[in-house]
C-alpha cells in the first residue's frame, strides 16, 4: 500500500499495468484482503459460499476478484432468509453477475436480494471492485473501472449496437447449416441483429408492462391465506401460473382464482397442457382469449364456471395456437 493525499491507494499488478488508484470506491480491510488475493486456490472466508455448490463438483466461480466482495455479502445475506441454501449457476453474462439457487429456496425476499447484488454487480469492476461501466472488449461486454478498461483496451458500451454486436455470433459450421436448412444469410447482417434486438426489448417491454398488473407473491399468499413460500412452491409444481418480471419478483394473473380466492378448477391440469411453452403472457393471453370450441367463452372463464375440464385440453391441444 503506498499513500496518496493522506489516503490508502492500492498498488497491487495486472500484467504490465498497475491496478488503477482506487479513485471513486473505499473498502474495507476484509474486501481489499478478497480483491488482492494472490495465493491459489479461493481465501477461507469464502468457503461457505462455495460449500453450497450444488452438485459439489461444481463449486467454482468463473467471475474475478472484484466481484468476490459481492458475493460474500451475498451469500450472508440468502443465509440469513434460507441457512442451507444451494447455488446451481454463479457466472457472469454480458456484464451482470448470473447467479441462481435451487429453486426450492427461492423466495419473494431472496429474488430480491439476488436482484440487489446483480444490479451492483453492473457497476462494481470485476477487477479490483471500484465503480464501473458496461465496456466492450473485443466481442464481450464487461464491467470495468476507467483504468481497468484502459488496460484492457476496452471500449465504452454506450449504444445499442454496442451491446448487440456483442452477442456470441455463429461458428463457421453453425452457419453452414443454418443455410443450408434455409435460413437466409440476410438473418446474419449487422443490421438482422439490429433489428432483432430491437424487436426482443420492444417484446420484452409489453411483457413486463402486462405483468405490471399482475399480484406479486405477497398478495396471492393473503388470497390463498398461506406463505409466499408455498405460493412458490405451487409455481413450481405447476398449480398456478407466474411470471418472472425484470425485479426478480414473480406476479400471478388473477383470472387463476375465482371468485372465492380458489384457484380455478383444473388449473393444474390445463397448464401441464401447457408447460412446455415459457411464454408466460402468452399463456395468459391464451387462457383468456374466447374459444369457439367453448362456446365462445375463454378456458379462464368456462373453468371458472365449473364446466368440463377435458374439453379445454382438447381444445388446447387441437388448436394451431398451441
Amino acid at each position: 500500500m503506498t499513500e496518496s493525499a493522506g489516503e490508502p491507494v492500492a498498488t497491487s499488478q495486472c500484467g504490465a499495468a498497475r491496478v488503477a488508484n482506487r479513485r471513486f470506491t473505499d473498502l474495507t480491510a476484509e474486501d481489499e484482503e478478497l480483491v488482492s488475493w494472490m495465493s491459489d486456490g479461493y481465501p477461507p472466508v469464502l468457503d461457505p459460499l462455495l460449500s453450497r455448490f450444488m452438485p459439489p463438483a461444481t463449486a467454482s466461480m468463473n467471475v474475478d476478484k472484484g466481484w468476490w466482495p459481492l458475493l460474500r455479502r451475498l451469500d450472508r445475506d440468502i443465509a440469513a432468509a434460507a441457512p442451507n441454501y444451494r447455488i446451481t449457476r454463479l457466472g457472469e453474462d454480458l456484464g451482470v453477475l448470473d447467479f441462481e439457487i435451487v429453486p426450492d429456496y427461492l423466495t419473494e425476499e431472496i429474488a430480491d436480494i439476488i436482484a440487489g447484488a446483480q444490479s451492483e454487480s453492473t457497476r462494481t469492476c470485476v477487477v479490483c471492485a471500484d465503480r464501473a461501466w458496461l465496456y466492450r472488449q473485443g466481442d464481450w461486454l464487461v464491467t470495468l473501472c476507467p483504468d481497468h478498461a484502459r488496460a484492457r483496451g476496452a471500449r465504452s458500451a454506450r449504444t445499442d449496437a454496442d451491446i448487440a454486436e456483442a452477442v456470441p455470433r455463429p461458428t463457421d459450421r453453425e452457419l453452414a447449416f443454418a443455410l443450408s436448412a434455409g435460413v437466409p444469410a440476410s438473418a446474419f447482417t449487422a443490421q438482422a441483429q439490429r433489428s432483432n434486438c430491437a424487436y426482443v426489448r420492444a417484446s420484452d417491454d409489453a411483457d413486463e408492462a402486462e405483468m405490471s398488473s399482475w399480484l406479486t407473491s405477497t398478495a396471492v399468499a393473503r388470497l390463498l391465506n398461506t406463505s409466499t413460500v408455498t405460493v412458490n412452491r405451487l409455481r413450481q409444481r405447476g398449480a398456478l401460473l407466474g411470471g418472472r418480471r425484470r425485479n426478480g419478483r414473480y406476479a400471478y394473473p388473477s383470472w387463476q382464482f375465482d371468485c372465492r380466492n380458489r384457484p380455478i378448477p383444473g388449473l393444474q391440469t390445463v397448464l401441464a397442457v401447457l408447460a412446455e411453452d415459457e411464454d408466460v403472457v402468452g399463456v395468459s393471453a391464451l387462457m383468456t382469449g374466447g374459444w369457439e370450441q367453448l362456446d365462445d367463452l375463454s378456458a379462464a372463464d368456462w373453468l371458472a364456471q365449473g364446466r368440463p375440464i377435458q374439453a379445454v385440453v382438447e381444445a388446447l391441444q387441437d388448436s394451431e395456437r398451441l
